[in-house]
């Protein structure tokens, strides 16, 4: 049986798989990502076999992110056979119109924030700063209600921001406990952002590492 799965596998020694789903399937099967056998799905995830669903179209399967969550996403892993086109995927990705969140602008110079508060004369940095910050908790939040379940890591890099943000809005003194709630509120979707929106990351395959 071993040496039947390592047959199975060794055609993908040294590709560069991802595992996927919803929106973001989408645009690697547009960019020409190839899909594997969800009956291996286990051996490349190295999760407990007893844990992967599979589905009747051979690719998707259904599995937990974690221990904590009741409902399984339905996923797919799709590969790419060199380093250069998962890097030139990912960055087409990565740069998608569609993934150019307002966020972007804000990390670098508060554009957002002014175009907001261009009729007022005195806007205060805390105020800036707890504003960007909720923007890019807020907007993140909702390509997650979209289906765009993975994280992109410019995603992950302005979520982190955004956290530090309001932790460091929340230790100040004198703040009201209107921005109190607001800053928990914000945080509160952060935290639920980092613990169901994976990082998406490729992984080289190694066939002998697996057995």
């Amino acid at each position: 049986m071993q040496t039947i799965i390592k047959n199975d596998i060794e055609p993908y020694d040294n590709w560069y798989l991802v595992e996927v789903s919803n929106k973001i399937e989408h645009y690697f099967k547009k960019l020409g990502g190839n899909p594997i056998p969800n009956y291996l799905a286990y051996k490349f995830l190295r999760k407990p076999k007893k844990d992967i669903i599979l589905l009747d179209d051979g690719v998707h399967y259904q599995r937990r992110l974690n221990s904590v969550d009741s409902t399984a996403l339905t996923k797919a892993i799709y590969g790419f056979k060199s380093e250069e086109m998962m890097k030139l995927v990912m960055s087409k990705i990565d740069n998608y119109e569609k993934f150019k969140i307002a966020a972007n602008s804000i990390v670098d110079d508060n554009s957002i924030v002014d175009e907001l508060h261009e009729d007022e004369e005195d806007v205060s940095n805390d105020a800036r700063s707890l504003e960007a910050a909720s923007i890019i908790v807020q907007e993140l939040d909702e390509f997650h209600d979209a289906g765009f379940t993975e994280m992109l890591p410019s995603w992950k890099k302005q979520l982190l921001q955004a956290i530090a943000r309001l932790l460091n809005e929340q230790s100040k003194t004198g703040i009201s406990s209107k921005q109190k709630s607001y800053i928990k509120s914000n945080l509160d979707t952060a935290k639920y952002l980092i613990k169901h929106m994976p990082l998406l990351q490729f992984h080289q395959v190694k066939v002998d590492e697996m057995f």
